[in-house]
């Protein structure tokens, strides 16, 4: 019987020594990890959880049902195979572990309201600017914000080679007036401009060097797009300027990424870049922009050089050039590329449905004390319902804040009855985020019962 007993000991051996090698493990490296430290999740929402092993350089992912899960605060959160639900209002760390491996994730649960009150009922102290008529009864497409409370709109019209920069004085009461005009030509699509208040006055920075849609059959012939660097000019009433105008400093970031805009945040120094990448996808659609932020003061710093952009067509259609022109121009300009980002996130590909990130149109980015400002947006005339979401990341990548709806354009009594609009129709354009305050702008159709688009900007507190 002893014999017997040593035999079937021995055979098991080898078993034994395979399954400790660790070959037959379904989950193989040197440790786990979540693709973020921190998240926050909506009282009642689900949410699915993504666990990496890493050997090396490489991440693999793995299955969480080979995992073991725990939360130390089952009240606020549950968990089960890394699936995630809301219970109550607080803070939970959920912890994955395999054998010596673990993972943790700081997990906020919040009651769904917005920290900047965009989701909650709109009152008369949340109107900076209403009804602004701009220059040639124009709608815009981004605006910011001076030390003196000024706003800067850069409006567009049917002439699609060039962008105005109206300066105005904030008004609750609706206002025809513009303090200043500054032109700016092949800017492209401008929905990044970012306002510099220095020592010898105010400095717009801007897109440049778009390229002219020349495809008759497309619905935006004659538009530009494809903005390949970033200008810096001074704000100057009535002045015009095209991108070679030496009174410009051009910031250029190779040929690779297209569609440049950009936000500055001189208070941090910091200046971001949003872009398309080709690596990421391409196109005007929502579909995966990159914000890259940079230190200001080092770009600042960087020499001029030799940049040779990418071909581009522009001109003609009663632009300021006789006729259109096809060129490659080889500029003086500062490689931003030389740098290392202080950061880069990257946004979603397009949603699939309203409760998605980038289900509506891209319409503007801040940066400010950390964090990416993102909006997004559409405007539904004589019906209401018109659509604005903002979502807040910080620079690491997590959301500071989710995906908020602004209540007041949803609804067209509450506009009608601040005198905003008698149709409902709003469209977001732009945001801007300074010293404890958010703003959020909209062109609007049907203030005082005309179809004029009017400029407006909606004020709320950010949380310190």
């Amino acid at each position: 019987m002893k014999k017997i007993i040593h035999i079937l000991l021995l055979a098991a051996i080898p078993v034994c020594i395979a399954a400790c090698d660790g070959k037959d493990d379904p989950v193989k490296g040197d440790s786990l990890t979540f693709d973020m430290s921190e998240i926050l999740l909506q009282l009642g929402n689900f949410k699915q959880l993504e666990v990496y092993s890493v050997t090396g350089g490489q991440k693999d992912l793995v299955n969480n049902s080979d995992l073991e899960w725990s939360c130390d605060a089952p009240d606020v959160l549950s968990v089960t195979e890394g699936i995630l639900k809301g219970l109550n209002k607080g803070v939970a760390n959920v912890k994955a572990a395999y054998g010596d491996m673990s993972a943790s994730l700081k997990v906020t649960v919040r009651d769904g309201q917005s920290i900047t009150g965009i989701d909650a009922a709109f009152t008369a102290d949340n109107m900076y600017d209403m009804g602004h008529l701009l220059t040639g009864n124009a709608g815009f497409q981004q605006f910011d914000i001076d030390k003196d409370g000024n706003i800067y709109y850069a409006t567009s019209s049917a002439e699609y080679y060039r962008i105005l920069v109206d300066k105005v004085v904030p008004s609750k009461g609706g206002s025809d007036k513009v303090e200043a005009t500054m032109t700016f030509y092949y800017s492209g699509h401008l929905t990044g401009m970012s306002v510099e208040d220095a020592a010898d006055g105010t400095y717009l920075w801007i897109p440049e060097y778009a390229g002219k849609n020349t495809s008759e059959s497309s619905s935006q012939y004659k538009e530009y797009w494809g903005m390949q660097t970033i200008g810096r000019v001074k704000f100057e009433n009535g002045k015009k300027v095209s991108p070679d105008d030496p009174s410009i400093e051009h910031f250029w970031l190779g040929n690779t990424l297209s569609t440049m805009n950009v936000a500055v945040d001189p208070d941090h120094d910091i200046i971001a870049f949003c872009f398309h990448d080709p690596q990421y996808g391409t196109g005007n659609d929502g579909t995966s922009r990159r914000i890259r932020m940079y230190r200001l003061s080092e770009v600042m710093a960087l020499p001029l050089e030799d940049c040779t952009l990418k071909e581009r067509t522009y001109g003609g259609d009663g632009a300021p050039d006789a006729s259109q022109v096809t060129h490659t121009p080889t500029i003086k300009a500062r490689n931003v590329l030389k740098l290392t980002p202080v950061a880069e996130i990257g946004t979603p590909n397009k949603g699939k449905t309203p409760d998605d990130i980038c289900y509506y149109a891209w319409q503007g980015f801040d940066v400010y004390d950390g964090k990416v400002y993102f909006v997004e947006g559409t405007a539904v005339k004589n019906m209401g319902g018109s659509r604005a979401a903002l979502t807040i990341w910080n620079y690491d990548g997590t959301l500071y804040e989710p995906r908020s709806f602004v209540r007041v354009v949803q609804n067209a009594s509450d506009l009608s009855r601040f005198g905003i609009t008698e149709t409902g129709a709003m469209e977001s354009e732009g945001v801007k985020a300074w010293n404890g305050n958010l703003y959020l702008g909209f062109n609007s159709w049907g203030y005082k019962g005309s179809n004029a688009v009017r400029g407006n900007v909606f004020k709320y507190d950010l949380p310190e």
